[in-house]
């Protein structure tokens, strides 16, 4: 519900002028980059990737004893210390493809961690599709 919140207030930043599109995709970035990788991962493994599932970063967080509260700092410790710098470094710059430029840096940022996180446990955890 939180990543949903926030990726429509960003489109509708983005639709008003408020922020621009690259600049909406640094805000959502850790939601953008566990879906995106989750529904990625899903394809690749031949699932059924339209189908609930429990495959998200947050959700192995959690399977793997971590609070709520602890999953929650992680993603707010994201957002402080990469996204919110990154934000305003794309504010800075005046030609959109410098803001495309740090928007994909911190895309690449996000996979790069997701992966990190959930690489080592993924081939332990693999369920077959039926």
């Amino acid at each position: 519900f939180i990543g949903l919140s926030i990726g429509w207030l960003a489109l509708y930043g983005a639709i008003r002028g408020a922020v621009s599109v690259p600049e909406s995709l640094i805000i959502t970035s850790a939601f953008l980059v566990d879906s995106g990788a989750t529904l990625l991962r899903r394809l690749l493994r031949g699932e059924r990737f339209w189908e609930a599932h429990r495959d998200h970063l947050y959700q192995h967080l959690l399977r793997g004893g971590r609070s709520h509260a602890s999953v929650s700092g992680w993603y707010m410790l994201w957002n402080l210390l990469v996204a919110l710098p990154a934000l305003l470094v794309a504010r800075e710059f005046d030609t959109p493809m410098e803001r495309w430029i740090v928007a994909a840096a911190v895309l690449a940022a996000g996979l790069v961690a997701w992966v990190a996180v959930r690489w080592p446990s993924s081939s332990r955890n693999r369920v077959e599709p039926d």
